[in-house]
């Protein structure tokens, strides 16, 4: 996952590189692979991570619990869950409005694009 981040991140926005005959030339390895879009999606992927698998917790006791299954296993598994998804939820929103605002500072037409606002200003 972290190679693809990096990868993606730096086609967003690339760094650290020079052009030679129409060749990408990599000048410095750490300023391609830590971009300015690097460690907001990083967070954001990870954070997204721990709360799929807050969900599949949460389904899988919720299915034993209205199966009448391993009942103390169950409850304990859809409560660690929901105290999982109430953490990392808003800590994900906050993520995701900071790498909004990266992504304004960097790249202002894929925001307004985004937002629709290109539709406003073109009249398309």
């Amino acid at each position: 996952m972290t190679w693809i981040l990096a990868f993606n991140s730096w086609m967003q926005t690339p760094q650290g590189h020079t052009i030679v005959d129409g060749i990408v030339v990599p000048v410095d390895w750490f300023e391609i692979i830590f971009n300015p879009y690097f460690l907001y999606r990083l967070v954001h992927m990870g954070l997204a991570e721990f709360l799929c698998m807050a969900l599949l917790v949460a389904a899988t006791g919720a299915y034993h619990l209205l199966k009448n299954q391993y009942q103390t296993g169950s409850r304990k598994m859809v409560m660690m869950a929901l105290w999982m998804l109430a953490l990392m939820a808003p800590l994900q929103a906050v993520v995701g409005d900071q790498h909004g605002l990266n992504t304004l500072e960097h790249q202002p037409i894929k925001v307004a694009a985004m937002e629709g606002a290109l539709v406003a200003i073109l009249g398309r």
